[in-house]
């Protein structure tokens, strides 16, 4: 029962961040083409760069926590695999838990470093420096919560590899 609610809040967080990803791609594109347009009339949208960096910066964040649920992570596996079946699963689930523990430390030092620069603005759009570091917390906070779903699944249904 409670696999069954850990997914389908799973399945929606991650549907949502990527139709957020994908919105947010494509205001990339939408500003990036219309600054080269207004370049090509020899005019300018002084802050279409600004934008299109802030809004990558988020991208890369929350395209994080959709690698994880994924298993798209840059990874080593050869230990794991060379052991045997039932070791490389304790070294897989290990691997998990001190990841666990690193994102949510990354959340904490994100949301404090969000927190420092909330009074700083940038130079073009006047917004507060702190929403683009929350970026930081945001994507590293999904990171957590998705590593903690793959690893309450890896308990439930036991591990397999998703190759």
């Amino acid at each position: 029962m409670m696999l069954r609610v850990v997914k389908k809040l799973d399945r929606a967080l991650n549907r949502a961040l990527e139709y957020l990803v994908m919105a947010l791609l494509a205001g990339m594109v939408l500003v990036v083409t219309a600054q080269l347009v207004f370049r090509w009339l020899h005019a300018s949208i002084r802050w279409s760069e600004e934008l299109s960096q802030y809004a990558m910066v988020w991208c890369a964040f929350l395209s994080g926590a959709l690698c994880v649920r994924k298993g798209a992570m840059v990874g080593l596996d050869l230990i794991q695999l060379a052991l045997p079946a039932r070791a490389g699963r304790v070294v897989k689930g290990l691997v998990l838990v001190i990841q666990v523990l690193l994102l949510a430390a990354l959340t904490v030092v994100g949301a404090k470093l969000a927190v420092m620069y909330w009074g700083n603005t940038t130079p073009m759009l006047k917004w507060s420096m702190g929403l683009v570091y929350a970026a930081i917390p945001a994507g590293f906070g999904l990171m957590t919560l998705d590593s903690v779903f793959v690893l309450c699944e890896g308990c439930v249904k036991g591990w397999v590899n998703r190759e």
